[in-house]
């Protein structure tokens, strides 16, 4: 097999976050709160996906397990949608008792909870329909729900970008208020990519979910113990093809592209498949890889880029131009920026931060997509 890349890692791809999963794995099984941390593309919802819930899964037969991708929801409303899709599907998956089911039938009175078997595969399909003048099922009477099963089997509640409620009002307050009803030992893990937000839901004392969880961070590949695991797995991709690279190479490889996980795969899967590259992989043929993986990502790169204002381009060009970034409001930064005020600059750095295009590291302000800080590089 090659490298994957674009969809979430099988477990036996993740090469790289053996201690990550071990804690999270402890806290999970022990009933505990985690909050997970890990920048884009750096394996943290493959990890919890593809191998927390599993594991968890396999120890508790009956678990029911939800998991929800709360990514751009834009209000209270569309958080208790997704919560309701995902209750299904972990309905569906966990095919619970009878009892359980007319219990949840008979405790929904706005609702029509229908359970049937398909009738091809066997399996059990569940939904939650609404009455025609419901607009929602709310997420804390679906937290009840779990809460029931929990009581009687056993649960697990996985909200991955969580961060993005910390944009609708009331909606830290309300889940706050859901989650703290829930049993201790239910265990709850909540995953975001947007540090920054993250931290204004559980750092500050005043915060609805002040101290709530335990923090587990997913790094991405920059300790040295992590490399040497990054570079036995490229190695063995690229025995495949007879193809091979030194420690000092896979380094050389890992900081041109910001010591990402899924930008390096991408760039071996590239390596790996266009058979142009002989048998030792020197660093001329990682420049070339990277540029061809910027080819070959450019259309891709324009459609995205054409969404954007022109200030939101100018600010990401300079950035992967001249960063790190230490002070987007300095007079350094301003000097490059062409008829945008300082206000403004401001406003698109917070906007391109929140929407994870950016990330604030201890050197500066850095692109989230190093292959994207390419094309700009090359492009614009």
């Amino acid at each position: 097999m090659g490298f994957i890349v674009g969809v979430t890692l099988p477990e036996r791809e993740i090469c790289n976050l053996e201690m990550e999963r071990d804690e999270i794995l402890k806290l999970s099984l022990g009933g505990k709160r985690v909050v997970v941390y890990g920048q884009r593309n750096t394996g943290k919802t493959s990890l919890l996906k593809n191998s927390i819930i599993p594991a968890f899964k396999k120890k508790y037969k009956k678990g029911l397990v939800l998991f929800v991708d709360l990514m751009g929801v834009t209000s209270i409303d569309s958080i208790s949608e997704r919560i309701r899709i995902s209750f299904q599907e972990a309905l569906s998956q966990s095919k619970p008792a009878k009892s359980y089911l007319v219990n949840l039938t008979n405790s929904l009175k706005s609702f029509r909870p229908n359970a049937s078997i398909d009738p091809i595969t066997g399996n059990l399909s569940f939904s939650i329909g609404l009455d025609k003048n419901d607009v929602s099922v709310p997420f804390s009477m679906i937290f009840n729900k779990i809460k029931d099963y929990h009581l009687q089997h056993r649960a697990m509640i996985v909200m991955d970008e969580f961060q993005d409620i910390a944009m609708i009002q009331e909606a830290e307050s309300k889940m706050r208020a859901a989650l703290q009803d829930l049993p201790f030992d239910l265990t709850v893990v909540v995953s975001g990519s947007k540090k920054h937000l993250l931290s204004k839901i559980f750092s500050p004392a005043n915060a609805p979910l002040a101290n709530w969880g335990i923090d587990i961070l997913i790094p991405n590949i920059e300790s040295d113990h992590y490399r040497q695991k990054y570079h036995k797995y490229i190695n063995e991709k690229f025995s495949q093809k007879k193809l091979a690279i030194s420690l000092e190479v896979t380094n050389d490889l890992i900081d041109a592209l910001g010591n990402i996980p899924e930008a390096v795969n991408t760039v071996c899967s590239h390596i790996l498949e266009s058979g142009i590259y002989d048998k030792d992989i020197n660093d001329q043929d990682i420049i070339t890889a990277i540029d061809k993986s910027v080819e070959e990502r450019g259309p891709r790169f324009e459609e995205y880029l054409a969404k954007m204002t022109t200030g939101e381009i100018e600010v990401l060009t300079l950035i992967a131009k001249h960063g790190p970034i230490t002070s987007p409001k300095g007079k350094k930064f301003l000097r490059l920026v062409n008829k945008i005020s300082p206000s403004a600059v401001f406003k698109i750095i917070k906007r391109l931060e929140n929407n994870a295009e950016i990330y604030s590291k201890t050197k500066g302000y850095t692109l989230a997509d190093p292959i994207l800080a390419r094309y700009l590089q090359l492009k614009r």
